[in-house]
């Protein structure tokens, strides 16, 4: 499928609108192939977490971390500025984003300068698995979705096309709108849970810079 005047096909189910992209004869659909490859550095930047996340991960720990100490000993905080465009339905200009946030360490020696570098997440097996799988970050959860808020429903974009390597994409002439159904709930709560945390201050947008459209 070419990656430019893609048309945003927009299929709403319950209170999530999707925005597939169209070329006018098949769609972009995806399907997760366990291939490891998002984990493995493909993301570039470390993971930005939810208070949701926060509270999930310091449960897991075997020493039984309160989410303050899970904060201090497992993650970073840093200001991070997105390397690539981010081009969004409804926003006519594309944009990167500065923002501050808490990050999951990748490794032990993690900090601020190194959470934009590529590096594998320190929770992938050797099979390809996540240790953490039931309580994996909300973006982990939900990618290759972005999600958005706008007129009271929750709006999911595919992060990354067309920068992303990503075996699991696939075009088709139709889209199975079953198969999104599966996904809506879990998108309306990372949305949900995402605003909670701009809210409570531990997600801090410091600017959007517009960029040149050609």
């Amino acid at each position: 499928m070419k990656t430019k005047n893609l048309k945003d096909e927009q299929v709403r189910v319950g209170n999530v609108v999707f925005h597939i992209p169209f070329d006018g004869k098949n769609y972009l659909l995806h399907k997760c192939r366990r291939c490891g490859s998002c984990c493995k550095g493909q993301l570039y930047n470390a993971l930005m977490l939810t208070m949701g996340d926060i509270k999930r991960l310091s449960k897991l720990t075997k020493c039984g971390m309160s989410s303050s100490q899970f904060i201090e000993r497992m993650c970073v905080f840093g200001t991070i500025s997105e390397g690539q465009e981010i081009r969004l339905p409804f926003y006519p200009q594309p944009y990167r984003v500065e923002y501050i946030g808490c990050f999951l360490k990748r490794y032990p020696e993690e900090n601020e300068k190194t959470l934009t570098k590529p590096h594998p997440c320190g929770h992938i097996t050797d099979q390809n698995l996540c240790d953490i799988y039931e309580s994996r970050p909300i973006t982990c959860q939900k990618f290759p979705y972005t999600t958005f808020h706008k007129d009271g429903l929750t709006h999911a974009c595919y992060v990354d096309v067309p920068y992303s390597d990503c075996k699991g994409y696939f075009t088709r002439p139709n889209i199975n709108k079953k198969n999104l159904s599966g996904l809506s709930p879990l998108l309306e709560k990372a949305d949900l849970e995402i605003k909670e945390s701009f809210e409570q201050g531990l997600i801090i947008f410091t600017h959007i810079i517009e960029t040149k459209v050609e």
